[in-house]
């Protein structure tokens, strides 16, 4: 759980705090904690578990990822919350981040695959996170990199894998335990710059 910083009355609660109604802040709040990281605080109309990225709208509510939509995302930074829950999303800076792979049917990828961004000469085609085509329960991104490509989809800007990312971690499995968001996917270490989600045809 990280602390925050940088309110004179201070939050309540660090990152991994759950609230439910009457809300202690309003939603669209943000905040930072002592590593720069950045957190805005959002309501949740989907069960929905930490290291899930989620799309953000208008009113700083956020549901899971499908296979269409555009705009602002994060990722949850509470373990199991529920519609009607809030908490806090990450959007700036180092976070672990779910994912599935592209070139296997949307399930767990390789460490080779997944951490080819950070792995492999500067030659190499960087990972790269879009919507999966399908879904899975829940949705999360897909990871392409040199093995699978792709011209066109709705693509994640401003996520990045680290460049310290260590491979071994892909394989590690996330949040079994909540029956309401279990995913079965694995993760990786990613760096956050406001990310969105944007429509991209690179074949044109």
């Amino acid at each position: 759980m990280a602390e925050l910083t940088g309110h004179a009355v201070g939050y309540p609660g660090g990152t991994s705090v759950v609230f439910t109604t009457p809300l202690p802040l309003r939603p669209g709040t943000r905040a930072k904690d002592v590593d720069g990281n950045e957190y805005v605080f959002c309501t949740f109309s989907n069960p929905c578990n930490a290291k899930m990225p989620v799309l953000i709208d208008s009113a700083f509510d956020c549901t899971t990822l499908g296979v269409a939509g555009r705009g602002a995302i994060g990722i949850v930074c509470a373990s199991e919350q529920t519609s009607d829950q809030a908490g806090w999303v990450q959007i700036y800076g180092k976070a672990m981040m779910q994912i599935i792979d592209a070139g296997s049917g949307g399930t767990q990828p390789s460490p080779s695959d997944a951490a080819a961004g950070p792995t492999t000469l500067s030659t190499s085609a960087a990972t790269r996170f879009l919507l999966s085509t399908s879904l899975t329960s829940p949705n999360t991104l897909m990871a392409l990199n040199g093995t699978v490509s792709t011209t066109s989809g709705i693509f994640a800007r401003g996520i990045s894998v680290a460049q310290d990312a260590d491979a071994a971690a892909v394989t590690a499995v996330c949040n079994t335990t909540a029956a309401s968001a279990r995913h079965t996917g694995a993760q990786i270490s990613v760096w956050l710059n406001y990310p969105r989600l944007e429509h991209m045809n690179y074949g044109e």
